[in-house]
């Protein structure tokens, strides 16, 4: 009963890790991209502060992952913020207005 605790406990740590290291990834640079597309200044500005700051969105997204009770609820808030960074990426994409 215990090595199928601890199995199941390392396979939540372990899922928890890759959310905060590849999950959280790609969320920040989604949101870099959806930033300095967003913000209204010239666009080498934007894209400074736009990676600036993602440094600090980096590192709150790590700390959420590990604060959430299960690691599925840890994925659900990478997808539930990605989702609509990505769609917003993806607007623009296709409107030719990328940097």
């Amino acid at each position: 009963m215990s090595a199928a605790l601890t199995t199941a406990y390392r396979l939540s740590i372990f899922s928890r890790v890759l959310a905060a290291s590849v999950g959280a990834y790609v969320l920040i640079n989604l949101a870099n991209l959806a930033l300095s597309i967003l913000l209204p200044f010239e666009q080498y500005k934007a894209l400074l502060f736009a990676m600036q700051t993602s440094f600090i969105y980096y590192t709150l997204a790590i700390i959420w992952v590990f604060s959430v009770r299960t690691a599925t609820k840890a994925w659900l808030g990478l997808i539930a913020v990605a989702v609509p960074l990505a769609l917003v990426d993806a607007y623009y994409y296709f409107q030719g207005a990328l940097p």
